[in-house]
């Protein structure tokens, strides 16, 4: 009876660990990086401008736009998308989200994600630059 009493303790333990590594996981998932990436995506999917503005910590840029039509003509055109990799430094994050195109290509786009404060948001400036969009300077402005 002891062997059997030890086995459903070992079970229930390793049960409630699994579902407390589950739980920690899905809730960094969507409270870091990643969930400001989904955030900022979800948005430009749904034109929501005031929620875009959120995700990227309440920056208005004049990176913002360009980056804003870059990542819809993304969203408009896939069958959805998934962080490959978010790599961290301090409060600053790198990652990799795969576009699923509906013609059956995935395109790979790079993202800047930093802390402010204590949420994570999506940099646009930095991310606008590594997506290729380029703003016009207008000297004296």
């Amino acid at each position: 009876m002891a062997v059997t009493r030890s086995a459903a303790a070992g079970l229930v333990a390793s049960s409630l660990l699994a579902s407390l590594t589950l739980v920690v996981f899905s809730r960094n998932q969507m409270s870091g990086p990643e969930g400001a990436l989904h955030a900022f995506i979800t948005a430009i999917g749904e034109d929501d401008h005031e929620a875009v503005v959120r995700a990227s910590g309440g920056s208005d840029d004049s990176w913002l736009p360009g980056l804003r039509r870059r990542v819809y003509s993304f969203v408009a055109g896939s069958r959805g998308y998934v962080v490959e990799e978010v790599r961290l430094q301090g409060g600053v994050a790198g990652a990799t989200v795969i576009f699923f195109l509906r013609d059956g290509r995935a395109y790979r786009t790079q993202w800047m994600i930093r802390k402010k404060g204590r949420k994570w948001v999506v940099d646009t400036e930095e991310t606008a630059r590594l997506f290729g969009v380029q703003v016009l300077v207008v000297p004296g402005r």
